[in-house]
Parts: structure tokens; sequence; C-alpha cells
């Protein structure tokens, strides 16, 4: 440990660095600062229980502890651990139905509340732990939301890679607004996920989404369509490298002879439907180390993933196209009721007045002005289909997530330009499971029959 600091801080008295250290305002900054002295970092450790809690609890931020706490109280309700001892991908326990729906009914006590207390000492770490795979996550997220904003409303060219978005381009607010919906989507998948008592989509809906208003609900929206779209970015940029490395070797053999059963598993049609839901299901953790990996590390941490052909769950995209209007819903007897969020009619809507983090914002407002909505999520199927197919468009952007100043340089309007999200849409479409549809065995006699043994790609082939 360096002693950089000590001779400045050795006749300092320790009540006076605790309440220094109890003041950092998030975690980098401790561990740098800690680092500066051994000294320092002796009274870290030794008053680490009252320290650490308050030092997290101000970078999660107060408006977010609670769905912070929450997400990590709900990981407690599934086991990924197989019966052997082996970590899995997919939980192999889950919580009962009751048990799911008992628990929303105590977090509904902390949604939308900035005055939940900060963690405790057992929990700290591991909500620590937890925020980093969050802000993993969202600052994925930023890098492509905020550059295809900038291209589609202020008519700027594509970020290179070396600059693109952060999370330190957001304001606090907008960091927040990002944060929140990935806590939901974590608690989602650790209440309805695999092994758990199956819920219809209609209960998750009433249980869950409609605990939240529309403008969170489409928070969550655009967090989930980002992972699906993210996940099937992977599965193709797998795709394409084993079929680059298996066709490398090649030569004029028989291609069956360089497919080994789980090449020609996984990328038969029957299995891809299969393994593209499992992958919507796992853990944040493990979607980190997904969307982390590359080549060969890619390669085997999905050969490490066998999910089975039901997996028993609902996916979150299904629970968020239910009408809210089907309650309610019988549970065991009881008729019980959810408080459905019926948005805003015509001269009722209200209107933005200032960057909130408990209100919407500007974007969702205008989204709305013109045909305020009565559901809480629209597709192309809705009662609006002039209106809802600007909606995916929209989401693409992370439309609920900006403050108003990034509409100062927007080279059209956004309210009422109906189409605009459309052409969102157009110019940058969402990767399909379907992009790539012929088959490992179909490419590489393909490759064979060509006499040609440079390197194609899955489009090449496709196309």
């Amino acid at each position: 440990m360096p002693a950089i600091a000590d001779s400045s801080t050795m006749n300092l008295p320790v009540e006076v660095l605790v309440l220094v250290l109890k003041e950092i305002s998030d975690v980098g900054s401790l561990w740098s600062f800690i680092r500066t002295s051994s000294h320092i970092y002796r009274i870290f450790q030794e008053q680490q229980a009252s320290i650490l809690p308050l030092v997290i609890s101000r970078e999660v931020g107060p408006q977010l502890m609670g769905e912070a706490l929450a997400a990590l109280r709900s990981s407690r309700l599934v086991s990924y651990d197989e019966p052997q001892g082996n970590n899995s991908w997919i939980p192999r326990r889950g919580p009962s139905k009751s048990e799911a729906f008992a628990w929303i009914m105590e977090y509904e006590n902390v949604i939308n509340r900035e005055d939940v207390p900060p963690p405790s000492t057992e929990d700290t770490l591991s909500l620590w732990d937890l925020h980093k795979d969050v802000k993993f996550l969202a600052d994925l997220y930023v890098g492509e939301a905020l550059d295809i904003f900038d291209q589609a409303y202020i008519g700027q060219k594509p970020r290179d890679a070396k600059i693109r978005y952060t999370l330190n381009d957001l304001s606090h607010i907008e960091q927040q607004r990002l944060f929140r919906p990935i806590y939901r989507v974590v608690i989602f998948r650790n209440l309805f996920g695999p092994y758990a008592d199956p819920a219809s989509d209609e209960e998750q809906s009433e249980y869950f989404l409609c605990r939240f208003p529309s403008w969170q609900v489409e928070e969550i929206s655009c967090v989930n369509d980002f992972i699906r779209d993210e996940i099937l970015r992977k599965w193709h940029e797998l795709e394409d490298y084993v079929f680059q490395r298996v066709s490398a070797g090649m030569g004029l053999q028989d291609a069956a002879e360089f497919v080994d059963g789980w090449e020609r598993e996984f990328f038969s049609q029957d299995r891809k439907q299969v393994y593209f839901q499992g992958q919507q299901a796992v853990s944040i953790k493990c979607l980190r180390r997904l969307f982390e990996a590359k080549d060969n590390v890619l390669e085997a941490l999905v050969r490490q993933f066998e999910p089975p052909d039901d997996l028993g769950c609902s996916l979150l995209e299904d629970a968020l196209l239910v009408d809210p209007a089907h309650f309610p819903v019988e549970l065991e007897g009881d008729d019980f009721r959810g408080d459905a969020y019926m948005d805003y009619r015509a001269g009722d809507a209200p209107w933005f007045t200032k960057e909130d983090f408990s209100s919407f914002n500007i974007f969702w407002q205008w989204s709305n002005q013109c045909d305020p909505r009565i559901g809480i999520y629209y597709d192309s199927t809705s009662a609006y289909p002039d209106k809802s197919p600007d909606l995916e468009g929209f989401r693409r952007v992370g439309y609920v997530f900006w403050d108003q100043v990034r509409s100062e340089n927007m080279h059209n309007s956004w309210p009422c330009s109906r189409g605009s999200g459309v052409k969102i849409m157009e110019d940058f479409p969402r990767p399909q499971l379907e992009d790539q549809d012929v088959g490992m065995i179909e490419k590489l006699k393909y490759l064979k029959a060509s006499g040609d043994e440079q390197e194609f790609s899955n489009s090449e082939i496709v196309s």
C-alpha cells in the first residue's frame, strides 16, 4: 500500500478522517483516496462498516435506494446452482406465484420513495456489485441510444467507437432515470423467471407493471428492447465467428465433418428460438459476461448455456403487451385488483414543468400531447395504428430518459411529427432473430460448392 499522504495525514485525528471518508461522493473516489496512504487505508479497514454503506448509498442515490435494495433482495428468491454444485446460467429454483405476489406487495412500499434507509452492512458489498452491473448495462445503452438520437433528430454523423457516449455524458437525473428500469428488469426476471411458479402475462402485468406510471413502463420497454437486441447481436456475432472458424479448416472434405454436435444443434432452426428465449431469462451478471465476451470466450460461455426446451416462464415483452383493462385477477379465491395507471385523456394531460426524477420528461409529453394514450404500452396492433408504430422508434432513441436540453439543437420538431418514429426504425432497424436463416451445414456446403476457400460472412451467404 503506497504511503504518499502519510506525512500530511498522520497527525489528523482519526475522527476527522472518518468524517472525510464518509462524505466522499462515490466508491471510485473512495478507493482512490484510501490508496493514497497506508494510514488512511488502515482507518478505512477499521471503520469500513460505517463508511461503505454511506458512500454506496450516495452513489446509488436516495431516489433509487429502494429499487436497488429490492432488486438485491429479489435475487435471494432464486437459485442458480445445480444439484452437483455447478453454477448455471438458468435459475434452478424460483418463487411460487403466491410468494412472488406477496413480495410485490412489500416492494410497492419502496417504489418512487426517497426515504429508504441505507443498506445494512451485510448488504453493502452485494449491493455495490449489483450496481456495477446495472451501470455497465446503462453505459452500453447510452452508447447506442444517444448516438441514434443525435443522428435522427440533430443530423449528426455516427460516433466513432473511441468517442462513444458514456454515462459521464448524462446528467444525474438522466442516469437515475436509466438505472431505475434496469433494476426493475432485474426484479421481474427474479420473480417470474425459469422454474418460478408460472404466472400468466396478465397477472405479471397487473401485479408488477401496473404498479408504475406509464412513462416508467416505457422506461422498462426501452431497456427490454435493448437487451433483446444486444442478445441478438451477440448471437449473430457468434454465428459469424463459428462459421469463420469452421470454414477455415474445411478444405475439400465433407462440410459435415467439421461441425460437432453442439454446433449442429446450436445453429439449427429448431433450437435457435429456444436458445434465444433462454438468453433472455439469465441474470444481469450473466448478461454482462455475455455482452463483454468476444470470439472464443463468447463461444465458450454460450457452450455452457443449455436451456431446457420449455423454460416455464414468459418473457417480459409479453407482459408489456397486455391490455391492463382485463382486471381484476382471481388469486387463490381472493379478488385482487391492481391499481392500473390510466393515461391522461385529451384535455386532461399534465404538462412538463421541470426536470424531475419522479415525473415524466419533455419527450414523453411531446410523444403523447396530440393523442394522449389510455393504456400503458402500445405496439403495432394497438387501437391507435396511426400513432403506435412511432413508439418503437421513440424507444429506439430512449425518449423517456433524456433532459429537455437535448432538444435545443433538434432540426425537426418532435411533437406531432407522426412518422418520425417509423423513419427511425427504417434508418436504424433492430436486429431480428431471422436475420441469419441459413443453417451451419448449408453455409458450409455453399462454401464447398463455391470452390473458394475465402472467408464468407453470414450476410454474404444469405444474400
